[in-house]
C-alpha cells in the first residue's frame, strides 16, 4: 500500500487509481510468464501434481486459471486460445532452444488441469473459509503456505 501511495503521489493520481490501471497489466504479465513456465517444464518432462515439482508446476498453472477467470478472459478465450497461446511461446523460443518437438498430449494435460481445478477450486474455498472463520478472519504465515501449496489456491484469489 506504501508503494502504491508513493507512486501515486509521484503522478498526482491516488494509490487505488494507480493500482487498478497497473493491476490488469500486471495480471498479463503474470499469465504470459507462468504460461512459458509452464510449457517449458512440460516439455522438460514434468508433469502437474500434488507432490514435489510437479505441485510447483499445478499451482503455477493454477493461477494462471484463476487470473483468467478473475478478469472475465476465460469466457472469452476459453482452452482453445490458451492452447494457441502456449503454441506461440513454442515460436518465440525456438531461436534460442531450437524446434520443440510436437507434443501430442500437451493440450490434455493442460484440459486435465483445468477440470481437476474446477473440480477442486470449490472444496479447497470451502476449508479457506473454514480456516478464515476459525482463525476470526486472518491467515497467519503457516496458513498461507498450506493454503498456497498444498491447497493451490493462488494468493490473489484470496480477499
Amino acid at each position: 500500500d506504501a508503494t502504491w501511495a508513493h507512486i501515486g503521489e509521484m503522478i498526482n493520481l491516488p494509490a487505488e487509481e494507480v493500482r487498478d490501471a497497473v493491476a490488469p497489466v500486471k495480471d498479463m504479465y503474470i499469465v504470459l510468464d507462468h504460461t512459458r513456465t509452464v510449457l517449458m517444464v512440460i516439455e522438460d518432462g514434468s508433469l502437474p501434481s500434488n507432490v514435489g515439482g510437479g505441485s510447483n508446476v499445478r499451482n503455477i498453472l493454477r493461477r494462471v486459471f484463476a487470473i483468467l477467470e478473475k478478469r472475465c478472459r476465460w469466457a472469452s478465450l476459453g482452452m482453445d486460445v490458451l492452447i494457441e497461446l502456449f503454441l506461440y511461446h513454442n515460436v518465440d523460443l525456438e531461436p534460442i532452444y531450437g524446434a520443440f518437438k510436437d507434443y501430442k498430449s500437451f493440450r490434455e494435460i493442460i484440459e486435465v488441469e483445468y477440470e481437476r481445478w474446477q473440480t477442486t477450486d470449490v472444496k479447497q474455498k470451502e476449508k479457506l473459509e473454514k480456516l478464515l472463520k476459525k482463525n476470526k478472519g486472518e491467515l497467519g504465515m503457516e496458513d498461507w503456505i498450506v493454503v498456497v501449496t498444498s491447497w493451490g489456491i493462488p494468493p490473489e484469489t484470496i480477499e
